[in-house]
């Protein structure tokens, strides 16, 4: 009884290592895939553990040498299919993008935008906006734009950004006030004369191209049904962002969506 007790015990531990060595093996060729590193430095760390439970297995007695070769195996089998799978995956190390890094060594950003070119915000918003020295984005419609002309041309001046809002605000029929101006009725192509169109006047009458989208209400579709298409593409192909409305959240720099 007391060699069977000296003999469980180390075989306990060599399963133990055998289990950690085999996962860790198995996590590094996940890493592999997710960053493309060389398979040979695999094969070598799971050479390497190989190399070392046969040292072990030659001074251990017969039950625990089959244990041992058995997880040798596995062992070997796992670096079989990971050599496999990174032969799958290109040789070369894509390029990694730098982390993003925050201007000044700040942490974050606040931005603050208001929609339409409502008078509003030529009458009251730019007083205020210049006390607390602050600089924001209006996304205008561009046929509002000329009820304060000389005002949207000084909000230029002081450095606020001019974003495209559209020229007639198209948005669902489910708002009464849309209906003779539905998305639904919308074809990609009618949005795009919206976008361009509203571009061409803003920078007409302003001397800026607007860089930026806002949604209007936020919704990003035309058609109904079958014929339902999102027009994000063409806001990415036009613009630098898209900003959307009551889908807010933090983003992340690194892997947002700016469209």
């Amino acid at each position: 009884m007391a060699r069977q007790s000296r003999a469980t015990t180390p075989l306990h531990e060599l399963i133990e290592r055998a289990d950690f060595l085999l996962t860790r093996r198995f996590k590094t060729c996940q890493a592999y895939l997710l960053r493309s590193t060389q398979v040979i430095d695999i094969e070598r760390n799971v050479c390497d553990s190989v190399s070392q439970l046969r040292a072990e297995m030659q001074r251990k007695t017969w039950r625990t040498n089959v244990a041992v070769s058995l997880v040798a195996i596995l062992l070997v089998v796992g670096m079989i299919v990971g050599t496999a799978i990174g032969q799958q995956a290109p040789c070369a190390t894509p390029d990694i993008p730098k982390p993003f890094r925050w201007p000044d060594g700040k942490r974050a950003a606040v931005s603050l935008s208001f929609d339409d070119a409502r008078v509003s915000q030529i009458d009251a918003g730019l007083a205020l906006l210049n006390r607390q020295h602050v600089k924001v984005t209006f996304f205008v419609q561009a046929e509002n734009i000329r009820k304060r002309l000389d005002g949207w041309k000084r909000a230029v001046a002081e450095g606020h950004e001019i974003g495209n809002h559209s020229n007639t605000h198209p948005c669902t029929a489910n708002y009464s006030f849309s209906q003779l101006n539905a998305l639904e009725n919308y074809t990609l192509e009618m949005m795009a004369a919206q976008l361009d169109g509203a571009n061409a006047e803003i920078e007409t009458l302003l001397g800026v191209k607007p860089r930026t989208f806002a949604y209007p209400w936020g919704q990003k579709f035309v058609g109904r049904g079958l014929d339902t298409r999102s027009y994000v593409p063409l806001v990415a192909d036009r613009f630098l962002v898209g900003r959307g409305y009551l889908d807010e959240s933090a983003n992340d720099p690194e892997v947002c969506d700016l469209a």
